[in-house]
């Protein structure tokens, strides 16, 4: 599947010039250490011809460090041959482990999956599952007291995203001002709106929000459903969309077919249960590439957004 990408894509470029006066963090690859409470890797002895299998993923995707552990037992146990969880310090630390082949398979937010799709040979396979569904929506918040009612009166207003790799705080919230014709492509965002700024955060843009700082926000469904009440009464919705594919579990393209179907079924079989405490979601539930990826593709183009990793 290839993607067209444009010169300069209007969000992208906006993501570079916020972006480009902050020191970047060199994304590493994070090994959990032997004399730290943390996910231990469990090692079952393998004829030499196969292939070790790493997932790795981010820290902040971990509930409980020890489901982690249990994780990998199972796995193996399942596999029967190696299996182990590796940490980076972020998505772009779990992409750029993909790329080097330090790790075979991943657990990804939708957009940076996407660009690990296209830059790293990855097929995703399971997605997460809440309250039986896998997607989310994206939502534009703003003050309880905000006299604007659609998104066309938040021109000349300050917004804010989350952080350019979120699908729901950015992708899927640009696009909508896109669809609500706030936007075109040969606009100058920071002369529709007052200010455009990324928070790095779903915390820091509600704190900013009420703080008057911005006048609306892009959030995921989670994000606002996880607010406390006092805080979300001070808040509402002003526009939905989506929806947006929850994180998922993928693989090298490049396997064995009898590879992947293992590693699908060892997946889809473990326990909701330690899935649950090792992620904090209900589930993992099987999807197809062009199922997962469909919507992402659509949306990107929409924006004429370049990959965010």
């Amino acid at each position: 599947m290839s993607m067209k990408t444009r010169t300069a894509p209007l969000f992208g470029l906006i993501a570079l010039l916020l972006f480009a006066s902050c020191k970047k963090e060199e994304a590493t690859e994070v090994k959990p250490e032997t004399n730290q409470a943390g996910p231990k890797t469990t090692e079952v002895e393998v004829p030499a011809t196969e292939e070790k299998l790493t997932l790795n993923l981010t820290a902040a995707s971990i509930a409980d460090n020890a489901a982690i552990a249990e994780l990998e037992k199972a796995l193996s146990e399942k596999l029967g041959r190696s299996f182990e969880v590796s940490i980076s310090a972020d998505v772009a630390g779990v992409v750029e482990s993909l790329r080097n082949n330090e790790a075979n398979l991943a657990r990804l937010p939708a957009w940076p999956y996407l660009a690990a799709h296209h830059r790293a040979d990855m097929s995703v396979f399971a997605v997460e599952m809440v309250n039986g569904k896998s997607s989310q929506d994206s939502l534009w918040v703003v003050r309880a007291d905000e006299k604007a009612k659609s998104l066309v009166e938040l021109k000349s207003k300050a917004i804010g995203f989350t952080t350019n790799t979120s699908a729901a705080g950015y992708l899927f919230a640009s696009a909508a001002l896109f669809d609500a014709k706030v936007l075109t492509l040969d606009d100058d965002p920071m002369k529709i709106f007052k200010d455009v700024q990324f928070t790095g955060g779903e915390r820091t843009s509600v704190d900013r929000l009420i703080a008057g700082d911005l006048d609306a926000v892009a959030l995921s469904q989670d994000g606002f459903e996880k607010l406390d009440e006092e805080t979300r009464a001070k808040l509402k919705i002003l526009n939905t969309q989506g929806p947006v594919p929850r994180a998922s579990f993928s693989m090298k393209s490049m396997m064995s077919p009898e590879d992947k179907e293992s590693i699908k079924k060892a997946f889809l079989e473990l326990d909701p249960a330690l899935i649950k405490r090792a992620f904090g979601v209900d589930g993992l539930s099987a999807v197809e590439e062009f199922e997962y990826s469909g919507a992402m593709e659509k949306v990107v183009q929409t924006v004429a957004a370049d990959l965010p990793l």
